[in-house]
């Protein structure tokens, strides 16, 4: 009986026969297990790449916070040192002595009057007598006038006062000098030794050294010597030095408010942009009123904020930011060539992708887990224009720099951002305010990581 086993075990169509003698062999089922091997290799993959995916994802970086950028409000703090000039000029005697003045503190006076007199120590008790001095003429009238059989004196005070005050003169004569006003303006009795060089000649030439530590030494208190002031005009003017940023938008003959600071008081004051001259980042400014000008006639100094309308940016937590190292070299021996992506090439030879952003004719390459290590050589290769020979540059990499940034999100992985912080920025602020002019690689809306203390460059994010 014929043996039909092959064919219960295996269908008729993979039953063939191969053999002269008859005999009938199965054909196995090779395309079965092809398609088994596919399956288990495609998900074997996927398996594994969603493993290493898990690991990168829940365990490098999980569940790190993030925020959109958004636009944001701030007030420029805008509160400057600034010195004061007048137009004033200080009067000495020449006489060794005690000074008695015959005027108030910001009496108003006319030139010729008689302001003070320096006497000798041993004169004392005839204050009383010649305090009144320049009201001689006035006592010798009023002597004149008198009517003394009927008793009507006038404006005779003290008949017994000025006769002692005119026959105390001829005794007085060479023990007493007198100074009298030169100038007509308001007496000031406090100097502070700094009138001589801080004139309206000179207002162009204060420096922001003097203004600083004018202020820091306390000679804005002025003091009582043997002397006194004439501030000759209700005009004083405001030196002041402003970051750029603080006085692009002044002009000369500007109109504007600033707001003094006096103590607990903030007193708006109208000034006239007199003078403005460019200094590195700084302008040197001139401020000229004649408001309040009683209020400072005795200060040398003045604490004072610009009024500004909000300046609007963006807006992103402090604790987003974060320093890294990089490290400078000339932008020539950066290339692009490969994919677009910026590569430095080795001494050895090898090209290495770098991270980084040009900064000038400097490019400022990410040290932390890159390929490049302090002291690396990197080389340019110079073609000459005939393209028959060509040259190489050695740079060796020593200039390293601090920067502060921002992580980027950027499709998935994190991607440092350097940023330019204001000049008003404090570690106190829970929230900074970026200039969007001064920051070109950040953007509005951009996703950025919020805590940035354990975070990297290039890492994978949910």
């Amino acid at each position: 009986m014929k043996d039909d086993r092959n064919f219960r075990k295996y269908p008729a169509e993979i039953v063939e026969k191969t053999s002269i003698l008859g005999e009938i062999k199965p054909r196995p089922p090779k395309r079965k297990l092809y398609t088994w091997l596919f399956f288990v290799v495609v998900f074997g993959v996927i398996g594994g790449a969603y493993i290493v995916g898990y690991i990168f994802t829940h365990v490098i970086g999980g569940d790190i916070p993030q925020t959109r950028i958004e636009m944001g409000y701030y007030t420029l703090p805008t509160v400057f040192n600034g010195i004061i000039v007048r137009d004033e000029v200080v009067h000495h005697s020449n006489r060794q002595g005690e000074l008695v003045f015959y005027v108030n503190q910001h009496t108003r006076v006319q030139n010729g009057d008689l302001v003070a007199s320096v006497r000798d120590s041993f004169v004392g008790g005839v204050e009383e007598v010649f305090w009144s001095e320049r009201h001689r003429q006035d006592a010798l009238e009023a002597l004149e006038q008198a009517n003394f059989d009927t008793g009507d004196i006038g404006n005779l005070w003290d008949l017994g006062f000025y006769i002692n005050y005119i026959l105390a003169q001829d005794a007085l004569v060479g023990r007493v000098g007198n100074i009298y006003a030169q100038d007509s303006g308001t007496v000031s009795l406090l100097t502070d030794g700094m009138e001589s060089f801080l004139t309206l000649t000179n207002l162009s030439n204060i420096s922001q050294d003097l203004i600083n530590d004018t202020y820091q030494s306390g000679q804005h208190q002025f003091s009582t010597t043997a002397g006194f002031r004439i501030v000759r005009s209700n005009d004083w003017h405001i030196a002041a030095y402003l970051p750029r940023q603080y006085a692009q938008n002044f002009n000369v003959d500007s109109r504007i408010t600033i707001f003094a600071h006096q103590n607990d008081l903030i007193l708006p004051i109208n000034v006239v942009v007199e003078q403005m001259t460019s200094i590195g980042d700084d302008f040197y400014v001139v401020f000229t009123t004649n408001a309040e000008t009683l209020r400072f006639i005795d200060q040398r100094t003045i604490r004072f904020s610009l009024h500004q309308n909000p300046i609007q940016g963006y807006k992103i937590p402090q604790t987003a930011l974060a320093v890294r190292s990089v490290f400078v070299v000339p932008r020539e021996f950066v290339s692009n060539r490969y994919f677009g992506t910026n590569t430095v090439q080795l001494i050895d030879g090898r090209n290495v992708p770098v991270g980084g952003w040009g900064r000038g004719d400097e490019f400022l390459i990410l040290a932390d887990g890159g390929y490049l290590r302090t002291f690396d050589e990197i080389v340019l290769e110079v073609v000459a224009e005939n393209a028959q020979t060509a040259h190489t540059i050695i740079h060796e990499i020593t200039h390293i720099e601090a920067v502060t940034g921002v992580f980027q999100i950027n499709m998935g992985f994190t991607v440092f951002r350097s940023v330019t912080l204001p000049q008003n920025f404090s570690a106190a602020d829970e929230y900074i305010i970026l200039d969007p002019t001064e920051n070109p690689f950040v953007r509005l809306f951009d996703w950025i990581v919020t805590d940035a203390r354990n975070v990297d460059n290039r890492l994978l994010l949910n």
